[in-house]
């Protein structure tokens, strides 16, 4: 079967290409400044760093393969672009996570901002509710979650969920 280049079978996705942006480097001259604060990688970072060194390990990014990136971000924003023109919106509101809130560098990989670090939006998480440990059980985690032992009663007064809200570039302070 011909593959149809305006509905690929397996589009490079939001994540894809943000984890490229974040590998661009072949240097790796984020890591040496790390190194030279002396402060340890926090534990988000230990995790990820195989994520953005992956292209370093087999020799860097080609100029071809830069570009090839520019090209596929750039599509990537004019599709939000569109998405907000022909809609006539003001703001989009997203599900931020379907867990509770977690305890500092415990999520990993942060994958809910990444398509508005794509399109350079302006974007923010609102935490909503509270958790309420007599009515709120841990049992009640949604089984899908890729992390459901994150879902927790236990830490003081968590978010019970929350919002991601973006809007294009103009008038980012209206995003709140």
């Amino acid at each position: 079967m011909l593959e149809d280049p305006k509905y690929p079978v397996h589009p490079p996705t939001a994540l894809d290409l943000c984890l490229d942006s974040f590998s661009l480097d072949n240097t790796v001259e984020w890591k040496r400044h790390i190194d030279v604060s002396g402060e340890p990688l926090v534990a988000s970072l230990v995790e990820n760093t195989p994520l953005v060194t992956r292209k370093v390990e087999k020799g860097g990014y080609t100029v071809d393969e830069i570009f090839a990136f520019g090209a596929a971000c750039l599509q990537y924003k004019a599709g939000w672009n569109m998405v907000f023109t022909q809609h006539r919106l003001d703001v989009l509101i997203c599900p931020g996570a379907e867990k509770t809130a977690v305890p500092h560098d415990t999520w990993g990989t942060p994958p809910y901002t990444v398509p508005w670090s794509l399109t350079e939006y302006p974007a923010v998480i609102l935490p909503v509710g509270r958790v309420m440990k007599d009515i709120d059980r841990n049992d009640l985690a949604p089984s899908a979650s890729p992390r459901p032992s994150k879902w927790s009663t236990a830490l003081r007064r968590p978010s019970k969920w929350s919002l991601e809200a973006t809007r294009t570039r103009s008038l980012s302070q209206r995003v709140v």
